[in-house]
């Protein structure tokens, strides 16, 4: 892979919409919905991020070893389908990130 532009993850494909992206509920429909849920223990959160933080440094550190020329991800609005209205603006700006470089 020396020299290469290595892109880690593929693109989904969103289809084309022809249906609005929101409905305003009605009083009677708020008040028969279920509860929302409840946001997971801030301590969850904090484990979830740092194992895609220790899985990110491997991969960083394999494509470092491997020489690629730079690593290349689409942005968090690539990867979400039909997210916020800013996100979705974002559409087709993929950000790219250039491997790390070593410390001396």
């Amino acid at each position: 892979m020396k020299g290469k532009f290595v892109l880690t993850a593929a693109v989904p494909e969103k289809p084309e919409r022809f249906e609005p992206q929101a409905h305003r509920y009605t009083d009677a429909e708020l008040a028969s919905l279920p509860p929302a849920d409840t946001v997971a223990p801030a301590e969850d959160r904090v484990a979830q991020f740092r194992a895609q933080r220790e899985l990110s440094l491997k991969i960083q550190k394999f494509l470092i070893e491997e020489g690629v020329a730079a690593w290349i991800e689409p942005s968090r609005a690539m990867m979400e389908p039909y997210s916020s209205s800013r996100e979705a603006a974002a559409i087709g700006k993929g950000s790219a990130s250039a491997s790390p470089r070593r410390r001396s």
